[in-house]
């Protein structure tokens, strides 16, 4: 890896924006973009223009020019993206959600009706496949969007621990952009409103003790 750190952006809209806005603030190490690729060639030319990078042609030409892969790119293809990074011996950040089921590729496919157990398992296993490419490209795999070391989770982890309780609700109150303009609205559940678009910062979150065995995906994110 040379002195400076070049970074790599795929994706070139929402979350690219403000992915770009925070590797301005990286302090203690020298970071550059170093460009970006989007399937789209207006949208990664506009980008290009806009913070005066190089716009790549195709995503193996990005990886070769840098150090660091940031995928902003949906989710769909965030492990296609992550792999074939990791293999080129890239590091790689990767937007919310990390990975996940999408179906099988038809357009038929609908997440809200397919079982959830057989979308969980799968997902899983994209995650797998995933840390084994890190593992054996000797790589960094990061999250963009990870609470886990937030002070508030950690407190609410160490309360859990210490008290044996579990967890049934998730609430939350939640900033986003609509139309461009602030918005703020509730979550429960985790359950995400279609008519927003855009990224959701978490203002506050409240969680209920319940006696059901928490869900594993929960306990991943708590205890790892």
């Amino acid at each position: 890896m040379s002195d400076c750190i070049g970074v790599g952006i795929v994706g070139a809209r929402f979350a690219a924006h403000f992915h770009w806005s925070g590797f301005q603030k990286v302090y203690g190490v020298p970071v550059r973009v170093t460009g970006v690729f989007s399937k789209s060639p207006e949208s990664r030319e506009a980008f290009a223009a806009e913070f005066g990078i190089r716009a790549f042609d195709s995503f193996e030409a990005l990886c070769d020019a840098c150090d660091v892969i940031d995928i902003c790119a949906p989710g769909s293809v965030h492990e296609t993206l992550a792999v074939g990074a990791l293999r080129r011996g890239k590091h790689v950040i990767v937007e919310k959600p990390f990975t996940g089921y999408y179906g099988p590729g038809k357009e038929s496919f609908r997440g809200n009706s397919f079982p959830k157990e057989t979308m969980l398992r799968e997902a899983m296993a994209s995650c797998d496949r995933i840390l084994q490419a890190a593992r054996e490209a000797n790589k960094l795999v990061c999250y963009a969007e990870n609470w886990v070391y937030a002070p508030a989770i950690q407190k609410e982890r160490e309360i859990l621990v210490k008290s044996g309780g579990q967890i049934a609700v998730y609430d939350s109150t939640v900033a986003h952009l609509l139309d461009g303009e602030p918005r703020r609205t509730r979550r429960r559940s985790a359950a995400h409103h279609r008519h927003l678009r855009g990224a959701g910062a978490s203002l506050s979150t409240t969680y209920s003790p319940i006696r059901d065995r928490t869900p594993r995906w929960l306990r991943l994110i708590l205890w790892g």
